[in-house]
Formats: structure tokens, sequence, C-alpha cells
């Protein structure tokens, strides 16, 4: 059986589906998740053992600062400088 579940990067998809009576309707002992890999080959895939690309997270970064003006930025603490090394920061990680 083939399961095609929709909104899988927000999570909402497989909850949904259970919900709505799936696996009532069509009971099965085990689900195996894929993922779709841009530059795969058409017809084919890869399996590995165990979880495998299997988190969806989410957070909130809250940055409070002062204002000031531009003849005196010494006075304040910007939160636009802080809040884009964090979001540098962030996407270093991915090339990491």
């Amino acid at each position: 059986m083939f399961i095609f579940q929709p909104a899988e990067e927000g999570g909402a998809g497989a909850k949904a589906m259970i919900e709505d009576g799936l696996f009532e309707q069509f009971p099965v002992d085990a689900v195996f998740g894929i993922h779709n890999w841009p530059g795969m080959p058409a017809g084919h895939f890869e399996v590995t053992p165990g979880p495998i690309m299997a988190s969806s997270n989410e957070f909130r970064i809250s940055i409070k600062g002062v204002g000031s003006h531009a003849a005196l930025p010494h006075s304040g603490h910007d939160p636009v400088f802080t809040a884009v090394q964090i979001a540098n920061g962030l996407q270093g990680i991915i090339h990491a």
C-alpha cells in the first residue's frame, strides 16, 4: 500500500490522515517513509536502516533593542544588527 502524505513538511498531513480514519479503513502492520530526493534518477529510490530526515522543528527568537539617532549610535543597542548576525550564524550551520 502506498500512502502519499500531504503537508509533510509542516507536520500536519499525517495527523489529519490519521484523524480521518486512514488506518481504520486501510489497516497496516507498519509504515515506512521515503522522501523525495532531487537529482535521483526517475524510477529509482534508496533506503537506509533507521530514521533519516525525520524532523521538522520550529523555534522563535526574540530580540529587544534600543534605537538611537544615527549621530549617536553608541547610545543604542541595534536589534537589526543582532538579528542579522543570528541569521548569518544559523545559515552557517547548514554549510558546516
